[in-house]
């Protein structure tokens, strides 16, 4: 995969990224009375790294599996956005879903042996991701 492939991957990924958790988050709320959109950009061209073809503006997502929830760990692996845990009116969560932008699918994860978490912090180890943390549903 050529080097402008790849940029192209990171910033679909980028993007998926961003539209699923503001779909699992329900879109959120803002506390700046005037929103304001921020357009994508792609990175300037270098003798490396040719100008990317990109077709400008956003593309809708399907919302995908998962009920609307905040604080949800999303991490990218070089091919998927996966989400996981987080909260929602009914208490913490325990389950996941990964997008791929390539395809615009999801598909649930597997269960894990984790407990409900909220506010999780995750990182792609390459292989797997790694949980640490969160807060635990009042007991």
């Amino acid at each position: 995969m050529g080097s402008g492939a790849a940029a192209a991957r990171v910033l679909a990924g980028v993007a998926a990224a961003t539209l699923a958790i503001a779909a699992c988050t329900g879109g959120g709320r803002s506390v700046d009375p005037a929103p304001r959109v921020i357009e994508p950009t792609v990175p300037a061209a270098t003798p490396a790294a040719p100008a990317l073809a990109l077709e400008p503006g956003w593309q809708a997502v399907d919302p995908g599996p998962l009920a609307g929830r905040v604080g949800a760990a999303a991490v990218w692996t070089g091919d998927e956005v996966l989400i996981w845990g987080g909260r929602n009116d009914e208490g913490s969560l325990r389950d996941g879903a990964a997008f791929d932008p390539e395809t615009g699918g999801w598909r649930l994860l597997s269960p894990t042996r984790f407990s409900a978490r909220a506010w999780p912090v995750a990182v792609w180890s390459g292989g797997a991701v790694v949980v640490v943390g969160a807060v635990p549903p009042p007991t």
